[in-house]
Parts: C-alpha cells; structure tokens; sequence
C-alpha cells in the first residue's frame, strides 16, 4: 500500500494524507459498487484496503445529505464530490488519481482490476 502511496505523492505533488485520504475515499465507494469477491481482489493485492478506506473523509454537509436522500450514482457522485472537496482536491485531480491506480494495477499483472476501477469514473 505505501507504494500507491508513494506514487500519488511524487506523480501527482498530493500530501501523505491527502493520498491516503482519497484512495481511502475510492476504495470505499468503489466497495458499495462492486461484488465482494471482487473487492476481495484488490484485498490481494492491497492487504491494507481496509485501513485505507477509514482514513476516507466522512462524508458531510450539503453534499452527504443531498447523497443519503438520492442513493445509488448521485449519492456516490455526491460522496466523491464532497470527499474531494475536504481533501482540498477537484475532481480532475480525483480522476488523474483514478487513472493512477488502473496504472498501478496494471504494472502488478491485475488488468481484471481496471474494469473494477473504472466503476470509479460511472460514479
């Protein structure tokens, strides 16, 4: 996991919390989306998935209400939005994140995990 880490820091200039921030903040929509045995495919590859995601911002103000009363796409749009925005992140910055862990993924022999990742970007 602190390869990832390390990544989103020198690729992208993201702070330490802040990657783990929004990786936690992916990782923990993309977990409502996908089947549990799929997300036990990036537990393989990420151990630490977990402690990832509680690092996520919770989500909050006009954003998670508007998101609890919606559901499904606009609540996740609504989570990733707000979780951005607490990060100090935009959502071009969300998607070069994205696009860095498809990287990631691929460079470890796990193609069958971008399809999960680009549930991501149908948020």
């Amino acid at each position: 996991m602190n390869e990832l880490i390390d990544i989103l820091v020198k690729q992208l200039g993201l702070g330490d919390a802040q990657a783990k921030g929004v990786l936690g903040l992916l990782f923990k929509v993309l977990k409502k989306k996908v089947a549990t045995a799929d997300f036990d495919s990036i537990r393989d590859v990420l151990p630490d998935v977990e402690d990832l995601i509680s690092a996520a911002p919770k989500a909050g103000g006009l954003g998670g209400m508007l998101g609890g009363l919606a559901g499904g796409k606009v609540a996740d749009l609504a989570e990733l939005t707000s979780g951005l925005k607490a990060l100090d992140l935009n959502f071009d910055q969300g998607r070069a994140i994205v696009d860095q862990l498809r990287t990631f993924f691929l460079a470890k022999g796990k193609g069958d995990l971008v399809a999960l990742v680009e549930k991501l970007l149908r948020a």
